[in-house]
Parts: C-alpha cells; structure tokens; sequence
C-alpha cells in the first residue's frame, strides 16, 4: 500500500514534540499536585471497609522510639497504601475481575489442623460419681483490655466492650475455611485437652450450683449439619463422635440437650448462614424446642412469632475469605420477634444495664454487623423480662455468640431469662445464680468453641473453683 505524498509532507512537518507545548505540561503538573494534594488529605481517607469487613490502618502516633528503629515510616507507608481514597472501588474490581477469571467452585482458606484421636463414648453415671476426665489447669494472666466500638445503625448507633485482647483475637479468626460455591464451612478438629478441661468445667458448674437444673448444648457446626456425609471433607473431625464423647463424659448433675438430630431434620431449612459461622434464627428455634421440650415445656410454633427480615448479610466466613462467590451469595439475617409484654436490659454489668428492645431493626446497618439484630449482639449481662409470665420461672443462659439467635426464643417460656457471656462478665456466676434463684442453667456453646483454648479458659474462669 502506498502512503499518500501529501500525508508523508504534513507528517515530517508535524512537532514531534508537540505534547511538550507549556500548556499542556502545566494542566499536567497541576493535575499531579491537586491528586498528590489529595490523597494527603486524613479526612477524605477511609477509615473502614465494609467490603474486607475490617478497620482500615490508623495514622501512627509519633513515637521517639518508633522513629529510631523506623517503624514509624514503615507504618505510615502502610497507612498511606491501606486507605487510599476509593480504594473500596479498586478492592472490588479486583475481587470482580479474579471471580471472572475462576470457577466459584471448591477452594481452602486457611490451614487445615488434624484433630486428635476421639475416643469412643463412656457410658454417662446413674447415681453421683466422680468423672475421670481430666480438667486442665488454669494459668491465670494480667492482661491489658482494648476497647472495641461496633457502628450500628447510620444515625451512628455504637456498642461499646471492653474485652481481654487474646479474646478479641479468637472471636475474630476462625479455623480454617471450605468454599463450595456460594457457601463456606469451618473445618473442625478435635483437641482432646480442651474438650476434657470442657467436660472438667461443665461437671463442676453441675456440683456447684446444688439446687439449680444444669443443662449444657453444644451445638454442631454447618460443616456436619449442612453438607452430605460423603461431601464433608475427610480431614475435618467427625462432630457426631465428639459429641457423643463429651456428652458421655458428663456427670449425673448436668442434663445433656441434643440438638443435632433435631438440626438434621431439618437440614433441607436455611439453617446455618452462607458468609457466616453463626446459626440461623430457625436453626436456634429447632434446639430451643428440643430444650423446652427437655424441661417439660411446650415451645410456641414458630408462626406464633413475628418474622423479620433484614438482607445484604456478609459475616465472618466473607470476612476472612473475601471471597467473591460468597458475595455474591450473600446472606438474609430472618429474625423471630416473641409476643407479648417483653422487655430487655443490657449492659457490661447488672448495674449499669439499660433498655434495648430484644430484636432491633438492623436494616441499614454495615453488612457485617446484622447478626447484633438478637439481643443487641455480645453483651456481658442481659435480662429479657417476660411480664405475660408470672409464675417466677427463670433460667440463666451461659453462651458466646451462638446463644444470641436462641435467647429470645427462651422468652416465651420463662418469666426472667439472664443472658452471660462468659467472655465479657466479670461479676460472681454462682453468686448470681443462688441470689436471683434461677432454676434452669442452660450453657450452650458451638461445638468449634470446644476446641478453643482461649475462650475454654474463659469458661473456667467463669465458672469458677
């Protein structure tokens, strides 16, 4: 193809320079500078990310130390990178573009730890007996507290604990993490340390509260309830024998709940969350039955309740993983609202509790905080008070996070219903129950809970010698 002449002339003729011409250089240089000018700017940086669920990096307070061994630089160069103006827009695109490019099919997230041998179930004592598990010591520590402040609702609605730090810690990472597809699952391993020092604990709370029905839940994980037998991974620890071993393990003082039938029945219902480790509300209304049941109650059918629903749910497994096909699942946080004249105080102690209504509307709160839609989310003391109810039943509920969908449930049966976190509470658990004389202690925990050194150590303490 020949090239026109005329076009060849215009062309030698043509600047090559032509996009050094001043004008342009200096709409150039000034574009850099306002954008270099900007990015400096602390209160147009992000302070959070609702789409990594977690807080963004925090300016470093000046320190002449820190200056000296250069970490101070090094965490202002993390700051700077970590809060980046629209670096939620980039994440996403990012996270976009890696889903286009792989099949939301099976993926790992985390290391896999192998479980500990289960032995097989002992027999449970008929009459009064000492249990032969073995119970582990307790160090105890001194340990700096952090505060941690949860953003609600958008008129800037906060929750307030104060929280040992190596707490913290374990409630925010989980074990290791299956996704298939649209959904994820925690890997379970036995630890036969802390399940025999929980076994330990849940024996001593049955000989020290004489007088009171000491019932204990451990509730299965999705792992095992949601997926097939043939589709759980092999290497995750069969929660079925774990149960049954610390059931069997427990005295003739403490009443096991088994829930995990009643869950299997039921496992083709939204049972379990899709982003999240925690159980749904109609998972939780399934074990409140078989508990009401236990205790000579009759559970109010779950129509009796008023359903809400609260959408664009993203919990811990999304968190953890920031996995693309869990977003696009997503979640729908339902919860069941209990009839009648009842009402609920909360607070860090019994003292300083104050009204909160059992279930809030969570509707335009940040995705990852809409399971606090149950009692207000992790506090260290609630009271839900039922004044329908005047025969002066009550129970205390020993529980972590799992607990809060069931609460509210326990409502409709009983007139007083305590709620304890054994991570946050401080006060004497015996005292408060022999000085308020609850009949029914119920300590329910997930069964991943088990296996956490940390929060079984809380437990102990708790619980106490």
């Amino acid at each position: 193809m020949k090239i026109s002449s005329t076009l060849l002339a215009e062309t030698k003729k043509r600047p090559r320079t032509a996009w050094l011409h001043p004008a342009r250089v200096l709409v150039s240089v000034a574009l850099v500078a306002i954008a270099a000018v900007i990015v400096w700017i602390i209160p147009l940086r992000p302070t959070e990310s609702a789409f990594e669920q977690r807080d963004l990096a925090k300016f470093p307070a000046f320190s002449w130390e820190a200056l000296a061994s250069g970490s101070y630089f090094d965490d202002i160069s993390l700051w700077f990178s970590d809060t980046f103006p629209a670096r939620e827009t980039f994440v996403q695109m990012s996270s976009g573009i890696r889903g286009c490019f792989g099949l939301q099919g099976e993926t790992i997230h985390g290391t896999v730890q192998e479980g500990d041998e289960i032995p097989d179930a002992p027999t449970r004592p008929t009459s009064t007996t000492t249990t032969t598990v073995t119970t582990t010591t307790v160090t105890t520590t001194t340990t700096t507290t952090v505060t941690t402040t949860t953003s609600g609702t958008a008129s800037g609605e906060t929750t307030t604990t104060t929280v040992d730090p190596a707490v913290l810690q374990q409630n925010q990472s989980l074990g290791a993490i299956i996704v298939k597809g649209d959904t994820a699952y925690e890997y379970y391993n036995f630890v036969r340390s802390t399940a025999d020092q929980y076994i330990g604990i849940l024996n001593r709370a049955g000989a020290k509260l004489e007088g009171a029905n000491v019932y204990s839940m451990i509730v299965p994980t999705s792992i095992d309830v949601m997926l097939e037998p043939d589709a759980r991974p092999t290497n995750s620890s069969d929660q079925s024998k774990a149960i049954a071993y610390m059931v069997g393990s427990l005295s003739d003082k403490v009443t096991p709940v088994e829930v995990r039938d009643a869950l299997l029945a039921h496992r083709n219902e939204y049972l379990y969350f899709h982003t999240d480790h925690h159980w749904t509300a109609r998972g939780a209304y399934y074990a409140f039955a078989e508990f009401a049941r236990l205790t000579g109650k009759t559970p109010p059918p779950l129509a009796d309740f008023e359903e809400l629903a609260f959408g664009g749910f993203l919990g811990s497994f999304y968190s953890q993983t920031q996995n693309a096909g869990l977003k696009l699942g997503g979640d729908t946080v339902y919860a069941y609202k209990p009839q009648g004249n009842i009402s609920m105080v909360r607070g860090k102690t019994v003292a300083s509790a104050a009204a909160y209504p059992v279930i809030t509307d969570v509707t335009g709160w940040n995705p990852r905080y809409k399971y606090s839609t149950f009692i207000g989310g992790d506090n260290a003391y609630s009271c839900i008070t039922n004044e329908d109810i005047t025969d002066g039943s009550s129970v205390v509920l020993i529980k972590e996070s799992y607990g809060n969908a069931l609460a509210p449930y326990l409502s409709t049966i009983y007139h007083k219903v305590y709620v304890l976190d054994f991570r946050y509470f401080s006060e004497d658990f015996t005292a408060f129950v022999k000085n308020n004389g609850v009949q029914d202690v119920l300590v329910l925990n997930n069964i991943s809970a088990t296996r956490n050194a940390t929060l079984v150590n809380k437990l102990d303490g708790f619980i106490g010698k």
